[in-house]
């Protein structure tokens, strides 16, 4: 039995990886063809206000840093062991010489080819004996999207959430950054049916170094599928109504410390899974919210990092038409129904919680979602027909977000792309200004400049910039010219600032209040002039 669904899907194999290369590739090289002379791409396409602060981390890894300080915060403290991830390929990109946007997009592509292959497994181990219900929900798990584009016409102020939400989707994770896909994929490895191995503790520190609360939600998650597992053994992996017992998992079950335990077989794995993921991801866990609540300036970015849910008719119209089909699904008898169930579950429960962080439960859930909804398709009379129509329902969405480059191509965004006299400028800043110099720039440029110079801004994240909310409103009044004179220089001085990144961006807002001499010109690149503040009151 091991190894029959492979084989029956050895072609879908090929297309699935090859598609998922495709799709996580073509935008990002659409723009970046899209670029010219004039123009140099950020590297960063889908949310990328949140993919510089990851270039930033890099940033400070490729700068030798281990340690990560907050590098939109002009006195970011002494930091703490957190991103590694990031920091690492930081290392990593100057170790091979490459830059960072590309370092950070090969290993975002590495992570949608693993992740569609993971889910490959996933659904292999799932469904071994339907194979039209494996390949169905393979494909729309690892491609599909929600309704939410029937609602963007009415959701100007907050996008549905299946273009938005990207920890939900695994396409999304795909596209929107590097450590999702490895994350999710993690995560599947943790759930998935069979039993316990030793690397699942390895596969529990990936999650934790990358999604520490991906880490709470597989445990909330295990604990609830051994109670069931305990109170229901028949529908457990080795009962009479189990599809998922296989020669190897009764031989490991046999032969194993699981067997010795006082549970019922699948109990005692799940059980053994547990204990690997708390050893192998509990003491980051530990760690990152020890550290995220005691470190003074942490704390206060802990503080106003919040993630909080979408409302639910936005949340409906994002995992429909899924979320109702898999309704249905709960009342067919399939081995699988409670599995996927206890999943949405666990994810949907821990996100409903008056915590400030409540998207970050949703990892995932589109899956257990679309797993449900195959298994009520596969027992429909008419299977292609329902698979094609529903398929139909979110394809305008997934189509919506492949398009999307093709409009910041042909009109440079300049939340994508560099002009060459910034690119200039902020190279100048990397090699030619202290480390811990604090550039004053606007908000948008403030979000670029730790990420491409490695240099310290007053603001540039709305949750990264400790105290962020005042600091934009100084920096803006700065630019919109409402501070002046020795109001303005009294604002410099106060906040340390060494220097003033003034371009078309700076300009839009209304340029400089405060005039600057011609001796503090530190740098002109073009419509692009970097000033050094001068001591005292600047006359």
């Amino acid at each position: 039995m091991r190894g029959k669904p492979f084989r029956e899907d050895r072609k879908w194999w090929r297309g699935m990886l090859v598609a998922a290369l495709f799709v996580a590739a073509i935008p990002h090289l659409t723009v970046w063809l899209g670029a010219g002379r004039g123009h140099v791409y950020t590297g960063l396409l889908f949310n990328p206000y949140d993919g510089y602060t990851y270039l930033a981390k890099m940033r400070e890894g490729w700068m030798g840093a281990w340690r990560f300080t907050l590098p939109y915060t002009p006195h970011p403290g002494n930091g703490a062991y957190l991103y590694l991830f990031h920091l690492a390929l930081g290392h990593l990109a100057r170790f091979l010489h490459l830059s960072l946007p590309l370092v950070y997009n090969l290993v975002r592509v590495a992570g949608a080819v693993l992740l569609v292959a993971v889910l490959g497994w996933y659904f292999a181990l799932l469904f071994p004996y339907d194979a039209f219900a494996r390949r169905f929900a393979w494909a729309v798990a690892s491609f599909g999207l929600g309704m939410g584009w029937v609602a963007l016409p009415w959701a100007r102020q907050m996008p549905p959430a299946d273009f938005w939400v990207s920890e939900a989707y695994p396409l999304l994770s795909m596209l929107a950054n590097a450590h999702f896909p490895w994350a999710l994929a993690f995560f599947l490895t943790l759930i998935r049916p069979g039993p316990a191995r030793w690397w699942d503790l390895f596969a529990a520190l990936g999650l934790a170094l990358l999604s520490p609360f991906g880490v709470v939600l597989v445990g909330f998650l295990l604990a609830l599928q051994f109670v069931v597992e305990y109170t229901f053994p028949e529908n457990g992996e080795h009962g009479r109504n189990s599809q998922f017992a296989t020669r190897d998992s009764q031989f490991t079950t046999r032969n194993s410390f699981s067997a010795r335990l006082p549970f019922p077989p699948a109990a005692s794995q799940t059980f053994c899974r547990g204990l690997l993921v708390a050893l192998g991801g509990l003491p980051y866990t530990a760690y990152v919210y020890w550290v995220t609540h005691h470190d003074p300036i942490l704390a206060q970015w802990t503080a106003q990092n919040r993630t909080l849910l979408p409302p639910w008719w936005n949340l409906l119209a994002a995992f429909s038409p899924w979320a109702l089909v898999a309704v249905a699904a709960l009342w067919r008898r399939h081995a699988a129904v409670w599995r996927l169930a206890l999943w949405a579950l666990a994810a949907f429960g821990l996100a409903a919680l008056p915590s400030a962080l409540q998207r970050r439960f949703l990892l995932g859930v589109y899956v257990p979602l679309v797993g449900l909804s195959a298994i009520w398709v596969a027992s429909r009379p008419r299977r292609l027909k329902w698979a094609k129509a529903l398929v139909l329902l979110v394809l305008p969405g997934a189509l919506v977000m492949m398009l999307l480059p093709l409009k910041g191509a042909i009109q440079k965004e300049p939340i994508w792309y560099l002009s060459r006299d910034e690119y200039n400028a902020l190279v100048w800043l990397r090699e030619n200004t202290p480390r811990d110099a604090i550039v004053l720039a606007s908000p948008d440029m403030g979000a670029i400049i730790p990420a491409w110079s490695g240099r310290r801004v007053l603001y540039g994240h709305p949750m990264e910039t400790v105290d962020g909310p005042r600091y934009k409103e100084l920096v803006g009044d700065f630019f919109r010219r409402c501070l002046k004179g020795a109001a303005a220089w009294k604002f410099l001085r106060d906040e340390g600032v060494d220097y003033i990144f003034l371009g078309p961006r700076e300009r839009k807002l209304g340029g400089l209040p405060i005039f600057m001499p011609p001796q503090a010109v530190a740098a002109r690149f073009g419509d692009v002039t970097i000033y050094r503040v001068p001591r005292g009151d600047g006359r």
